[in-house]
């Protein structure tokens, strides 16, 4: 598989999904579900969506469903590293197991 602008754009999606996913957690670590605070980060957040989605759209363009299906399951193991990362959050063995399950699934994808 050659690397072009739109398998790009598919990892950048999944890394802005990954981070969005992680701002949605940290209103739930401590907080009044109603607090100020709260409500800015998920409106951020749901703003990141928004973005991904135009991301994804644009690189469908020029990829294919099925590669770029597979492309975006690579969100999975950045949200465990953002989790660990930013939210402090222990990565247990089932978290490395399936991390490790999904780059083997992507990898094996696109050697084929």
């Amino acid at each position: 598989m050659q690397i072009n602008n739109s398998c790009l754009l598919f990892l950048l999606a999944a890394l802005f999904t990954a981070f969005a996913h992680t701002l949605l957690k940290i209103p739930s670590l401590n907080h009044p579900p109603f607090e100020n605070k709260n409500i800015k980060i998920s409106f951020l957040a749901y703003s990141i969506f928004g973005l991904v989605t135009f991301l994804t759209i644009i690189a469908y363009r020029d990829f294919d469903l099925d590669s770029g299906v597979i492309l975006s399951t690579s969100s999975y193991v950045f949200i465990m590293l953002f989790s660990h990362f930013i939210l402090h959050e222990k990565i247990r063995f089932q978290d490395i197991l399936g991390s490790c399950l999904v780059l083997a699934g992507i990898i094996f994808f696109f050697l084929n």
